[in-house]
C-alpha cells in the first residue's frame, strides 16, 4: 500500500500519500520505504512509522514549543493520543527542513535495538558479579571475625587456667631479638 502511494506520489509531481501532505512528507515516506522496506504496508505499521518520525522530529527540536507544551500537558492529564499527537507534530513542522538525517538516525535506532539485549545481559552480569564480589568480601570479614573470636576465647581460657602469656611473649621476644645483630 505504501509503495503504491509513494509511487503514485512520485508520478503526481509532489502529491502526498496522505491528504493535506507535502513534498517533504513524501520524501520522508520514501525514506520510510527504504528503511522499513515492504513491511510498511499495513495501516497500523504506517501509523507506527508516523509516530517514530514525529518522535525523531521532536528529538531534533523542530517542533513548536506551544505544541510541545500542549501535548506534555495532555500526557500529564492522561489525555494523550499518540496518533493525533504524531499527526499534529508532522503537520506543524517546517516542510522545507532537511530530512536527510532520518536514515542515519533510524540506523542508529536499529543498532540500539539490536544491542539492547546484549547491553541488558552485560549489565545483568555486572550486577551479579558485584553481588558475588560483595558476598566474597562479607564472607572474608565474617571468617576473620570468627578467627579473632576463637583466638580471644583461647586467651581467656588460658588466663582462667592461670597461664600468663606476658611471660611467654617476653621470652619469645628476647629470643628473636638475640638473633638480630646489635
Amino acid at each position: 500500500m505504501a509503495d503504491r502511494s509513494i509511487d503514485a506520489g512520485r508520478e503526481g509531481q509532489g502529491e502526498s500519500a496522505r491528504e493535506g501532505g507535502s513534498a517533504a512528507e513524501l520524501h520522508e515516506l520514501d525514506v520510510a520505504a527504504e528503511v522499513l522496506g515492504p513491511h510498511l504496508s499495513a495501516p497500523d505499521e504506517r501509523a507506527a512509522w508516523e509516530r517514530v518520525l514525529a518522535g525523531l522530529w521532536l528529538e531534533r527540536g523542530a517542533v513548536q514549543e506551544a505544541l510541545l507544551e500542549r501535548w506534555r500537558r495532555a500526557v500529564l492529564e492522561d489525555a494523550f493520543d499518540a496518533g493525533r499527537c504524531s499527526q499534529e507534530i508532522l503537520a506543524a513542522r517546517d516542510p522545507s527542513a532537511d530530512s536527510g538525517w532520518i536514515p542515519e538516525r533510524t540506523g542508529r535506532l536499529l543498532r540500539d535495538f539490536l544491542m539492547s539485549e546484549a547491553m541488558r545481559a552485560t549489565t545483568r552480569r555486572a550486577r551479579v558479579a558485584a553481588k558475588r564480589g560483595l558476598a566474597f568480601v562479607v564472607a572474608q570479614i565474617a571468617v576473620l571475625a570468627l578467627f579473632c573470636l576463637v583466638g580471644f576465647l583461647f586467651l581467656i581460657v588460658l588466663r582462667l587456667k592461670g597461664v600468663s602469656l606476658d611471660v611467654g611473649l617476653d621470652r619469645l621476644l628476647e629470643r628473636i631479638l638475640s638473633w638480630l645483630p646489635a
